[in-house]
C-alpha cells in the first residue's frame, strides 16, 4: 500500500535487499533468489530471467544478415560463385547453405546450415538455379531468424564442348569389312548433355543410308547418341568419314569434330 506499513513477512516470501542482491544472485537477471519461511529456514528458487541465453548480457536484439555481393562471372568457365555478405553487429559468426531450385522455381532440397566465413565460395556447381542462404549469429548468441538470400543462375556454359577418336582405323584406312568400330573420349568445363555420331558418305556428303535390318536399330541417315565405343555395321564399300559431335548443356557442339576417313572394300582380300 502506496504511504502505508509493510505487513508482516509471510511464508516462503523473497526477501528484497537491494544491498544483497548480487550475494544471493542476478535477481530479474535470470539468477537465484533466497528466501526465508516463517521458521527461519533458508531456500533457494531457480530464477527464469527476462533473458534464457547464457551468452546474452542484456542483447536480446537479433542481427540483420546482408548478402553484399553474389559473384557468378565464373560459372561460366568452372562452375564457382563468391558470396560476400555481412552483419549489422560485429564479431558474430555466420552460416550458410544453398538449395537446389526447379525451372518452376521450387526448392528441391533441404541442407542444414554449415558455419562459414565471407567470402564463402561453391565450385563445381551442377546444371541448377540456387538460392543462397546466410545468417548470422551476434556475440550474444542472438541469431538472425530471417536469413538474407539470393538466387543465382548455375545454367551457364561459354565454352563448347571437345571430343577425340582415341581408337579405332587411323585416318585413311582401308577395310575389307563392312563395319567399323571407334572409341573416344569427350569434356567440357560444365558437363556434356550427349554425343553425336554419324559416318558420311564421301561421294554424296550426306551420312550415309542404314539398312533396315541394320542391328544397332539406327534411324538413317542421322546424328544419333553414341557412346564409347561406337560400331556402325551394314556399310557398302565406299568412301566415308567418320565424325564425333559432343554436345554440351547449352546445346552447344563441338566446332571443330573430330573426323577420320575410311574406305570399306570387301573385294579387298
Amino acid at each position: 500500500m502506496k504511504g502505508g506499513i509493510a505487513g508482516p513477512q509471510t511464508e516462503g516470501a523473497a526477501l528484497a535487499d537491494p544491498g544483497n542482491a548480487k550475494g544471493w544472485g542476478q535477481g530479474q537477471g535470470g539468477g537465484d533468489i533466497r528466501h526465508v519461511d516463517s521458521g527461519n529456514h533458508t531456500g533457494t528458487a531457480k530464477g527464469e530471467g527476462r533473458n534464457k541465453n547464457p551468452h546474452n548480457d542484456g542483447d536480446a536484439t537479433a542481427p540483420e544478415t546482408t548478402v553484399d555481393s553474389l559473384d557468378t562471372s565464373n560459372v561460366t568457365t568452372d562452375g564457382s560463385v563468391v558470396a560476400h555478405f555481412s552483419s549489422n553487429e560485429p564479431g558474430g559468426t555466420f552460416e550458410c547453405k544453398r538449395r537446389l531450385m526447379n525451372e518452376l522455381g521450387e526448392e528441391l532440397n533441404q541442407p542444414p546450415f554449415d558455419p562459414c566465413t565471407s567470402p564463402k565460395t561453391y565450385n563445381d556447381l551442377g546444371w541448377y538455379s540456387y538460392r543462397f542462404y546466410v545468417r548470422a549469429t551476434d556475440a550474444a548468441g542472438n541469431v538472425d531468424e530471417t536469413p538474407a538470400t539470393q538466387v543465382f543462375e548455375a545454367k551457364i556454359d561459354s565454352i563448347p564442348p571437345d571430343g577425340e577418336i582415341t581408337d579405332g582405323p587411323a585416318d585413311g584406312a582401308v577395310l575389307n569389312q563392312s563395319s567399323v568400330t571407334y572409341s573416344f573420349q569427350v569434356s567440357d568445363n560444365r558437363d556434356i548433355q550427349q554425343t553425336g555420331c554419324v559416318v558420311y558418305d564421301n561421294a554424296t556428303g550426306f551420312p550415309y543410308t542404314l539398312p533396315t535390318d541394320d542391328p544397332n536399330g539406327l534411324p538413317s541417315g542421322e546424328k544419333r547418341v553414341c557412346f564409347s565405343p561406337v560400331t556402325f555395321e551394314n556399310i557398302p564399300d565406299g568412301n566415308y568419314t567418320f565424325a564425333l559431335y559432343p554436345q554440351d548443356r547449352t546445346f552447344t557442339t563441338d566446332p571443330t569434330p573430330a573426323t577420320r576417313t575410311f574406305t570399306v572394300d570387301t573385294t579387298v582380300a
